[in-house]
């Protein structure tokens, strides 16, 4: 054993340039393999939290009713739609609303501010699927709204530009030149606003003080079953037809059944960056089979000696898989080294955390060891069978 691997040890030593050539392409192959990884769980990893908390609620349904006349607002009471769709699914529902106050928070006023408007448990529907973490304070609840309570809970990109490092929580604000008490803090806000809204409010209140400014929008959230959540989305949309105004669009949609389809297209990512990752190490196979099939042609005479005195041909084909593996070894090495390098910089100027787990980074030294070996097979057939009749002969 000993005498094998000195002979291995000898053929890469007489090598090192062609060594380490094939060492470098395989370890740029494995960096690439690393940061495609890591890149894919950072991008994916978002999308797996929202499907698990989608998958959580249910089989939950909410309706959105806009308007597309800005100037006039939707002209119908929330209330009003919470009841259609009460009636529809006879059973409760969660209803808010959208509105775009002026806010005067300190001493700066700010103009359009999205503000949403929740009843009872509504407000845990704006943040299914999302970040919906208490920073501070509380949330909303259904005594707020109905002692229509001036009430308030602001995002926490709010409370910390406009109160810095005062505590948000007790500070009051003015809507519309009406007073709110901050209550609660959080970290992102309801739907129609990219997953942000600056403050959330009781439905009640906002009815009660925002009378000249009508809803810009209203939602309605209702629980319904798997088997028939499709065609309850179609009644409840059949149920206005014709009880709008024309300027009104009425959409029925289902976070849960669209996390199904989320849950399907992200077995798709995964399948078509693990094929990238996979091309990446491909290329460094090849390169790795032309390297030791060279090798091999130039120790011909070499191997021919040591068959004659006594080698055996798995012998031979055995020393060209060692060294194939020392070489995948050593290039997995140096393509964990350059991934984590490179990892590092990405993270550093895009501002976001990337990294390589254990998982993965035993996973590039097995694919990197298993890629050397697959590349040795060819190199090591072409070994055992050359002749040592033949190679004496040429010497």
């Amino acid at each position: 054993m000993r005498d094998f691997l000195s002979q291995v040890w000898m053929a890469i030593a007489r090598r090192p340039l062609t060594y380490f050539l094939a060492v470098l392409s395989l370890g740029i192959g494995v960096a690439a393999f690393l940061c495609v990884a890591a890149l894919t769980e950072a991008m994916l990893a978002g999308t797996t939290r929202n499907w698990a908390a989608l998958a959580a609620e249910g089989p939950l349904i909410i309706v959105s009713v806009e308007t597309r006349d800005t100037q006039t607002g939707f002209p119908l009471d929330p209330r009003e739609i919470a009841a259609r769709v009460r009636e529809v699914m006879r059973c409760p529902v969660a209803v808010g609303a959208s509105y775009s106050t002026t806010a005067k928070m300190g001493r700066r006023v700010f103009g359009s501010v999205p503000t949403v408007a929740s009843s009872g448990d509504g407000l845990r529907y704006q943040f299914v699927g999302r970040e919906r973490k208490k920073t501070a304070g509380r949330l909303l609840s259904a005594a707020d709204d109905r002692e229509s309570a001036a009430v308030c809970v602001v995002s926490k990109r709010v409370a910390e530009s406009v109160f810095a490092d005062t505590d948000a929580v007790g500070q009051a604000i003015r809507l519309d030149g009406w007073e709110f008490r901050i209550v609660g803090v959080v970290e992102a806000g309801g739907p129609g606003h990219s997953g942000f809204s600056v403050v959330n409010v009781p439905l009640s209140a906002a009815q009660a003080r925002f009378r000249d400014q009508p809803a810009k929008s209203v939602w309605v959230a209702v629980m319904s079953e798997t088997t028939r959540l499709k065609s309850d989305m179609a009644r409840i949309v059949a149920s206005f037809k014709g009880r709008l105004p024309r300027n009104a669009d009425v959409h029925a949609s289902s976070p849960w059944l669209d996390s199904l389809d989320a849950r399907r297209d992200l077995a798709h990512i995964r399948l078509l960056l693990g094929l990238l990752a996979t091309s990446l190490l491909v290329a460094g196979l090849l390169g790795m089979v032309s390297m030791l099939l060279a090798n091999v042609s130039a120790r011909m005479r070499e191997i021919g000696v040591h068959r004659a005195l006594g080698a055996t041909r798995w012998r031979q084909a055995g020393q060209v898989l060692a060294e194939a593996g020392i070489t995948g070894l050593a290039g997995g090495l140096a393509g964990i080294l350059m991934g984590l390098g490179l990892l590092g910089f990405l993270a550093a100027a895009f501002r976001t955390q990337l990294v390589a787990t254990p998982a993965w980074l035993a996973a590039a030294v097995v694919a990197s060891v298993t890629t050397a070996l697959l590349a040795g097979a060819i190199p090591a057939r072409a070994a055992m069978e050359i002749s040592p009749m033949e190679s004496l002969r040429a010497l």
